[in-house]
């Protein structure tokens, strides 16, 4: 039996998993080197990475509020140059517009840096051993949150728990023993390595920050000033049961004991005494319990992640540890038992980084140990921020995506600052890089300077989330207002072209160059009519009027607003078949890219369906098809898990499954987290490493995993919905419960491919009328469960009608056509 299993105060008392074994976890026998390869643990303010180390632990800390060092100026005025910056581009001159509001903004000083996300102190654990370790593990559980580190020396058994509680906001650690006695222990807090420096971008890292630890008594400090003269820091509380302690050089030292209990919390800003007072009063309140601790912490995590289970049914290495599903996944054999865990540690990664009173998961999530993190760790919102987002009301974490709206509604002010000095309009202009504390538009990048779809983009969050919850007083409160502001924009930005349709000029499609034959054709990133920023615009302004159209909002806005969408240009399929990522002449597709940003309108979108334009459904499948492969080598582990959601809503599960294997065989780490890039160079992805330390782990391509399984399980669109669209052959038997769709619906399905059997129970929260599709011709379908009218629909064989209840759960079982 493994230590983790017969180990003493591992929450017997907590509510019991659904089921054992290895599922809702994951070990390891190795600990880490780095911080990127410890066990990510949060609560969506605090957060902490487990090592795992016997002797030397460490234990880092963060804070979602832990940022600084920008440098971030005024803006200039840019809009009376957008004219000139115009006539450029409608002369062809893209090579000198491309450089043209870049250059203003480097002349006039305005290069800037935004604050980066800083990794706080680290709590240290020395523990001298008495001869050589054996049954070594490392665990994470999805499911309580907490992470454990056992071993063996002789006949004593040792276990360390760390968790970062959702009740108290503290980071706990537990000590305990097979033996009485047994526990030798040094006890600090300490700087993290903050001090090695490297060059990150052509901007050189300098900490100068200045640290002081001390202990006083049973209490643990550590103070530091930042280069701006503020503070942060941490305090801990130790205490024991058993043996002797004593506080000597900074430490707590701890001899015989039989239990040891850690409790710690931070102070990102403000006087450092008056914050350690109150840290002190704080901490001191915290009972010396573990057992009470980790109750009433798991029992609210488990809350959270339980709302929805996935049951893949996994035939292997269900209870294997992650360096030998690692092995397997690297050679080409991909167990089941992975898609599990990376759905489920996505899922737990979103509810341990994102929190109502935090900021939104940043591009690490909410987990940082370098000094100067990639790009700073910012909000990308040209897809990285969106992505990280997209599990999070399919998969039951509502509360999950409240910083999103919070952070950005705050902002507001430089967000019309920015629309105005950039390009002389009224509304918002967000910028695609930024961190939560600015949201000017600095950065002089072109690809950046003339993207404006952020904006729009997350409006898409904003009203999906009334799609989801029916949150009628969201929906007049926040939504509209942040959506009328996208849309002001635009009406003052788009200029009208000689055939009656709009000129989006300047348009980006994120990060890809355009071919061409013109100066910097493949070069480049402005162009005009990015397909993506039409898009953006359809869906923002079909919105607003479905909006006002619930709300009962009688306004001359809504006329208006369609009268736009109809000067928007139709879509183009280009000489491939494939959507086409720019709608003007000149701009020719490259699929050598990792971005899939035309593909909006059909994913994240749901413009565009099989049901009502099958030319154009067809054509983004073929869109995809060519970013695996001619663009195969261009992706990064993000936009694996993006093709992964593409081909999963297309109805291609294979291919979805494939573009996540693809995934895991090149950007994935041995705990499970995500890499940008191809970090072994073994030709899969790009090969870029942002400094010396290598690839940057980046959290978005593990919450896009999540998101891709989702859209396996289940589409949704108001009045529709389709179960197991992308289902993978492999995938033979399962089950999933808790999911949700759009039209307020909870969702549960289980399924038998060798049989053609699926079962489903459907709750909607209101009255309303649904089509239902199933992943084939239907042979017969018969209610078990509610009242529920059910006629056949006019799309065809595989689908249904269905009346539905508010409150009225309905289930029925149906039997495919064998094809």
């Amino acid at each position: 039996m493994a230590i983790l299993e017969k180990a003493p105060k591992t929450g017997q008392n907590l509510p019991q998993e659904k089921s054992g074994g290895g599922r809702h976890q994951m070990s390891l026998r190795l600990p880490a080197s780095r911080w990127q390869d410890a066990l990510p643990l949060g609560n969506g303010l605090h957060a902490a990475m487990v090592y795992g180390g016997i002797t030397h632990e460490a234990i880092l800390l963060n804070h979602t509020r832990l940022w600084w060092g920008s440098t971030v100026k005024p803006l200039i005025d840019l809009s009376k140059y957008l004219p000139k910056l115009r006539q450029m581009l409608a002369d062809g001159r893209y090579w000198e517009a491309e450089h043209y509001f870049p250059d203003l903004l480097k002349k006039a000083g305005q290069a800037s840096i935004i604050d980066s996300f800083r990794p706080g102190p680290d709590i240290v654990v020395d523990m001298p051993t008495r001869g050589a370790f054996s049954n070594y593990e490392r665990r994470l559980d999805f499911a309580s949150g907490v992470a454990s580190v056992a071993w063996s020396e002789g006949p004593v058994d040792f276990v360390r728990d760390v968790f970062v509680s959702q009740t108290d906001d503290i980071v706990v650690l537990n000590i305990r023993a097979s033996e009485a006695g047994s526990i030798r222990a040094s006890l600090s807090l300490a700087p993290h390595d903050m001090f090695d420096r490297f060059t990150f971008m052509g901007h050189n890292a300098d900490v100068n920050v200045q640290f002081k630890a001390s202990v006083d008594g049973e209490w643990l400090k550590l103070s530091a000033q930042r280069p701006d003269g503020k503070m942060f820091g941490a305090m801990a509380r130790v205490s024991t049961q058993g043996g002797q302690w004593q506080a000597r050089d900074g430490r707590i030292e701890i001899q015989d004991a039989d239990e040891v209990l850690l409790v710690a919390r931070m102070f990102v800003d403000g006087e450092s005494e008056r914050q350690m007072a109150k840290l002190k009063e704080d901490l001191a309140a915290i009972p010396a319990d573990y057992e009470a601790l980790l109750l009433q912490h798991a029992t609210k995590h488990r809350e959270k992640f339980g709302r929805l289970d996935l049951d893949l049914h996994a035939a292997s290495h269900q209870d294997a540890v992650n360096e030998q599903i690692m092995l397997d996944s690297y050679n080409g054999d991909v167990p089941t038992a992975l898609i599990e865990k990376l759905f489920d540690l996505g899922r737990y990664m979103l509810i341990a980084s994102s929190h109502p009173d935090g900021f939104p998961s940043n591009i690490q999530g909410i987990w940082n140990g370098d000094h100067e993190p990639p790009w700073f760790s910012p909000l990308f919102t040209n897809e990285n921020l969106e992505m990280t987002y997209w599990a999070s009301l399919p998969g039951n974490m509502r509360e999950t995506v409240l910083p999103v709206f919070n952070l950005y509604l705050s902002r507001m002010d430089e967000y019309r600052e920015n629309a105005q000095n950039y390009f002389g309009c009224r509304g918002i202009l967000i910028p695609i890089y930024q961190s939560p504390y600015g949201g000017l538009k600095w950065d002089t990048q072109p690809h950046i300077v003339y993207c404006t779809c952020s904006s729009g983009w997350i409006a898409q969050i904003f009203f999906d989330y009334w799609l989801f919850t029916g949150d009628r007083a969201f929906l007049a409160e926040k939504a509209v207002p942040f959506m009328k502001e996208a849309a002001l924009f635009y009406e003052d930005f788009l200029i009208e072209g000689k055939d009656g349709y709009y000129i989006f000029s300047p348009s980006v499609s994120p990060e890809n160059c355009p071919n061409g034959d013109f100066e910097g054709g493949g070069k480049i990133s402005v162009s005009l009519n990015a397909t993506i920023d039409f898009a953006v615009l359809k869906e923002l302004l079909t919105n607003l009027c479905d909006a006002y159209q619930e709300l009962g909002i009688d306004s001359d806005e809504v006329p208006r607003w369609k009268a736009m969408l109809a000067k928007i240009p139709p879509y183009v399929i280009n000489e491939d078949g494939a959507l086409s990522e720019w709608m003007y002449p000149d701009f020719k597709d490259n699929y050598k890219h990792r971005h899939e940003s035309h593909l909006y309108p059909f994913f994240p979108g749901i413009e565009i369906t099989e049901e009502t334009d099958p030319v154009m459904y067809e054509a983004c499948h073929a869109a995809v098809e060519k970013r695996m492969t001619v663009g195969l080598g261009d992706q990064s582990g993000w936009s694996y898990t993006h093709m992964s959601n593409v081909q999963a809503r297309l109805g291609k599960g294979d291919r979805a499954l494939e573009a996540l294997e693809l995934m895991s065989r090149t950007c994935l780490g041995n705990n499970f987290l995500a890499y940008h890039n191809d970090w072994r160079r073994q030709g899969l992805s790009v090969n870029w490493l942002y400094s010396a330390k290598g690839a940057a782990y980046q959290a978005d391509a593990n919450f896009g995993w999540t998101a891709a399984v989702l859209e396996m399980l289940a589409y949704s669109r108001p009045g529709m919905i389709k179960l197991l669209p992308g289902l993978p052959s492999k995938w033979r038997t399962g089950r999933v419960d808790g999911l949700l769709c759009r039209g307020q619906i909870e969702l549960g399905i289980a399924w038998d491919q060798n049989e053609g059997r699926i079962e489903a129970k459907i709750l909607s929260a209101k009255d309303q009328a649904i089509t239902v599709k199933l992943p084939g011709a239907i042979k017969s379908l018969d209610a078990s469960e509610g009242q529920a009218s059910v006629t056949v629909s006019p799309f065809g064989p595989a689908y249904r009608q269905l009346t539905l209840k508010a409150g009225e759960p309905v289930s029925f079982i149906a039997i495919l056509e064998k094809e």
